[in-house]
Parts: C-alpha cells; sequence; structure tokens
C-alpha cells in the first residue's frame, strides 16, 4: 500500500495511511483472518502492474500475471483489481502530454504489461488444466453463480443500497476516518 501511495502523496501521509489502515474497525471485528490474504494479493498485483508499465518491465508483468493467477485460484475478490489496473492504464494513456513519442512510449509500456500478465495468467491456467485436469474457467464461472445465487435469496434493491451503505460504511470506518473521507471529498 506505502508503495503505490508514494506514487501519488507524500512519504508522510503515505506512511501514515499505511500504518493507519490496520486500525480501521471493520478490519479488526469483522474481517476473517483468513482473507486478509486477498487485499494483500491485489495491492501487489498493482503494484507489479504499475510498476510494469512505468518501466516496460516485462518481468513485472508476469509477476503480475502470476500474482493475479495465484488470487484467482483462491477467491475472485481479485476481479476488480483487473478493472483498476485497466483504468490506470487508461489514465496513463490519456493524461500524459501531447508528445506523440510519449503517447507511444505509453502505449507501448501499457500493451507490454496487458498482454505479459494475460499471457502469463492464460498459460498458468492452461497449465494447471493439463497437469491437473481442471478446468479452472468452468470453476470461476460455478464460483460466480453460487455467489449469485446470494443475492437471489437475500435481495437489495438499489434505494436500499443508497440508504444502507453510508451507515455500513460509517460504523465499517469508524466515526473519525467517516468524517475524515467526507471532509476529503469535499
Amino acid at each position: 500500500l506505502f508503495l503505490l501511495l508514494i506514487r501519488q502523496v507524500s512519504p508522510e501521509t503515505a506512511w501514515w495511511i499505511s500504518a493507519g489502515w490496520p486500525l480501521v474497525p471493520s478490519l479488526i471485528l469483522f474481517l476473517p483472518k483468513s482473507d486478509a490474504l486477498f487485499p494483500t494479493l491485489g495491492l501487489l498485483f498493482l503494484l507489479f502492474w504499475t510498476s510494469s508499465v512505468e518501466k516496460q518491465s516485462w518481468l513485472r508483468a508476469i509477476l503480475a500475471g502470476v500474482v493475479f493467477w495465484c488470487g484467482s485460484l483462491l477467491s475472485l475478490t481479485i476481479v476488480p483489481m483487473g478493472l483498476v489496473a485497466g483504468v490506470y492504464s487508461l489514465l496513463v494513456l490519456f493524461s500524459k502530454s501531447s508528445n506523440s513519442d510519449q503517447q507511444r512510449r505509453d502505449l507501448k509500456a501499457v500493451l507490454l504489461t496487458m498482454f505479459g500478465s494475460l499471457l502469463t495468467f492464460l498459460g498458468l491456467t492452461f497449465v494447471m488444466g493439463v497437469l491437473c485436469e481442471i478446468n479452472l474457467f468452468a470453476v470461476w464461472v460455478w464460483n460466480y453463480k453460487n455467489h449469485a445465487s446470494f443475492y437471489e435469496q437475500f435481495t437489495r434493491t438499489y434505494g436500499k443500497w443508497l440508504i444502507a451503505n453510508p451507515i455500513e460504511t460509517y460504523f465499517a470506518l469508524g466515526a473519525p476516518l467517516f468524517i475524515a473521507a467526507l471532509f476529503g471529498l469535499r
């Protein structure tokens, strides 16, 4: 978390956020200790992804693919991190200067990272499929369908989500951090 944050904020701010994050009440009270691995894998994937784009590194792209694959073996909670990596890559492509050489370098870096990670992910999935005779894509679809069945049993309308989410967030983050976040949004 610190290594990701330091790219955007001062080292002191990155340290305070990283050091304070474990003190968030919902993590202490509600997070099963085995689930603590999921955010770690997601952050590690993002760290390898962003540093691969920044340094045009095949090795870091491959490591991003390995971490994403390992995370997908544990839970599909890693999938949104792929979306975050995609948004980051789009921001890199569309927020730089109009210099055409820089745009070409950025495009090359994003494509290298994307293909390196994707090919690693697919390669590991194929190797495991052959060695263990398992279709991981089928397993992931079954997992997704089982998860979706929870929401069929316990429906919540969009309006209920709009009411419940701020209240749940208030208690999950704790009052001081929630209020600080509101001021930060302002």
